[in-house]
């Protein structure tokens, strides 16, 4: 009985590594990835709502305009 406690306690520790290094590496991408979180929701608040009401008041936006928007659905993808 104590070899197979024995065995499966070095089984559970091997696996405990490699959730630890799991674990780890997700903490480490969390802590890259909530800076450029914070940046992004703060720029999102600071948009003003009447400036879509001001380009969808357009006839016909101008290319610059278009170009500007394609680029935005890009990057929002």
């Amino acid at each position: 009985m104590k070899a197979v406690v024995v065995v499966e306690e070095a089984e559970a520790s091997t696996q405990a590594a490699e959730v630890k290094a799991v674990k780890d590496n997700a903490d480490n991408t969390l802590a890259q990835a909530l800076p450029a979180l914070a940046h992004a929701v703060k720029k999102v608040n600071e948009i003003d709502v009447n400036n879509f009401y001001e380009l969808k008041g357009m006839a016909k936006p101008s290319a610059s305009c278009v170009a500007c928007f394609k680029l935005c659905c890009m990057l929002m993808r």
